[in-house]
């Protein structure tokens, strides 16, 4: 495994050295910009140093799916669909100001060609992406709404998800397929139970050896 971390590390030094040889062309983007839209097709990649991102889907029914902020370092948005000549599966949406540079998909493909070490980089990063993706996905298909809702607000308290403003808890409901309805009974029902607490417009735990007991159950 450490083999194979080594050779990613290696495709990724070699990559920034690529992009260092080609002055790219740069497109700043404010919170709320739109840099990839669902259904579209890609035409270039985007290079982002650092910045915060959302994620979103909506089905043909109007239900909206979120993946919630993602802070982004060192990462590339459109390989996926550069590797698979498909359609964007999911809005791509700036929540900060941020600077992103535009790769031409004939320079990524002469890049990848060029240096082939690379490949070690994309794929280890693709690969790793997916577990976590999979790994979030059979969580909320396998437990019910108020498991996933409690273990993320355990997250959340960690600092490995985003804090989230009660008051605004219909961007929060979107991001487990639910409505804002549904969301806030289920945050009921986790304070009529004693484990959560609603202070300051947050909800926070209450306790949490009984949350623990709740997630292990």
């Amino acid at each position: 495994m450490n083999g194979i971390n080594t050779l990613a590390a290696q495709g990724l030094s070699a990559f920034l050295a690529e992009l260092d040889k080609r002055p790219l062309t740069s497109l700043h983007l404010e919170q709320g910009d739109v840099l990839l839209t669902q259904g579209q097709v890609v035409e270039r990649l985007y290079w982002i140093e650092l910045g915060e991102f959302g994620l979103e889907c909506v089905a043909e029914n109007g239900r909206a799916y979120s993946l919630g902020r993602h802070f982004v370092s060192q990462h590339l948005f459109g390989e996926v669909e550069f590797l698979s000549q498909k359609p964007c599966q999911f809005t791509v949406v700036a929540n900060e100001s941020v600077e992103v540079f535009i790769l031409p998909i004939t320079v990524f493909e002469t890049i990848l060609r060029e240096s082939p070490q690379i490949s070690w980089w994309l794929s280890h990063s693709l690969a790793c992406r997916y577990q976590e993706g999979m790994s979030l996905t059979m969580k909320r298909f396998l437990h019910p709404l108020i498991y996933n809702i409690a273990w993320d607000i355990k997250l959340r308290e960690q600092g490995l998800t985003e804090p989230v403003n009660f008051s605004q808890i219909n961007k929060e409901a979107t991001r487990f397929g639910c409505s804002e309805r549904v969301y806030r009974r289920v945050l009921k029902q986790l304070i009529d139970m004693d484990l959560l607490i609603k202070r300051d417009g947050v909800v926070v735990i209450k306790d949490h050896q009984e949350l623990e007991n709740f997630l292990l159950n």
